[in-house]
């Protein structure tokens, strides 16, 4: 007979706040030092000046001085800058994370052979690259792809999926269109944790995980659907290769990008003639379905 054992880790928990201009590069570098990344608005400074609280889940300590010298860099103040050490207990019959349900996909973290369906349970380990279904731009992209499918006007067949983390959204791309999905991915262990979540889904040869970027010259020259869910300037330095990749009644779906970033990324992608279809507000996150301007016939 097993005992139920309690299993002790610790993490580090770095907390800085950061102004709006700062965020994203902030966040960039922190992600580099191999850490799990998240921000929320605090409050407004000014007119034009937001507060955000960013927080960085690290499991060995980060050396503080390497931080703080970028900071010194980047001319922003590091005062504020809190390191925490937690304690976190963890039971070999308890999930870290609770089940997600997002419209008729049900994210889990381990699987339940007797109650297992294959078309509705998505199997998501926790700490297994960016893309649990818990945070508000995943979750969001993912109620945009269902209403997406229920689109019968659209034809999806060539899908990429850009910086695709644990996987999470190419599993579900493949199970709603049931085709080949390619997958782009620069970081090493996402790229892993992605290959493995495609075999333990079921789904490791619908899937085609690549390490290479966006404007190398890929399997598709063009795509019916490009999603895309990092950050904003990332996707804003994309653009063109998007409007390049994309297939005339295609769509772009894209997430990552704060409410308060909208109206800037949204008038770049209007200079390349690629304009709004619709619209989606996740708590402070927008998920923007976007589409090649078609001028009218005359």
């Amino acid at each position: 007979m097993f005992k139920n054992i309690d299993k002790s880790i610790f993490l580090w928990i770095l907390e800085i706040n950061t102004k709006a201009r700062n965020r994203e590069t902030i966040e960039k570098f922190l992600l580099n030092l191999n850490s799990s990344i998240y921000s929320f608005q605090i409050k407004s400074l000014k007119k034009k000046s937001v507060l955000f609280k960013t927080r960085a889940i690290f499991h060995d300590k980060p050396k503080i001085n390497i931080i703080k010298n970028f900071l010194i860099k980047l001319d922003h103040k590091y005062s504020n800058i809190k390191l925490i050490k937690e304690k976190f207990i963890t039971n070999n019959k308890r999930n870290i994370l609770p089940p997600k349900k997002i419209g008729r996909f049900n994210i889990i973290e381990n699987k339940d052979k007797k109650n297992f369906i294959i078309y509705r349970d998505i199997i998501i380990p926790a700490g297994t690259g960016f893309g649990t279904g818990h945070h508000p731009t995943t979750e969001g992209i993912i109620k945009a792809l269902n209403k997406i499918f229920f689109n019968k006007k659209l034809r999806i067949k060539n899908i990429i999926d850009v910086g695709c983390g644990s996987g999470i959204l190419s599993i579900i791309m493949s199970r709603l269109w049931k085709c080949k999905i390619e997958a782009l991915e620069i970081d090493e262990l996402a790229i892993k944790a992605s290959v493995q979540n495609a075999k333990i889904n079921m789904v490791k040869n619908n899937i085609d995980i690549k390490k290479i970027l966006f404007h190398t010259k890929l399997k598709n020259n063009q795509y019916d659907l490009i999603v895309i869910n990092i950050l904003a300037i990332p996707i804003m330095k994309m653009i063109k290769d998007i409007k390049l990749k994309l297939n005339k009644n295609g769509r772009v779906l894209i997430s990552g990008i704060l409410n308060t970033q909208t109206y800037m990324i949204c008038n770049k992608f209007r200079n390349f003639g690629i304009i709004i279809d619709k619209y989606y507000l996740m708590e402070n996150w927008v998920i923007i379905l976007l589409k090649l301007y078609i001028p009218p016939k005359l």
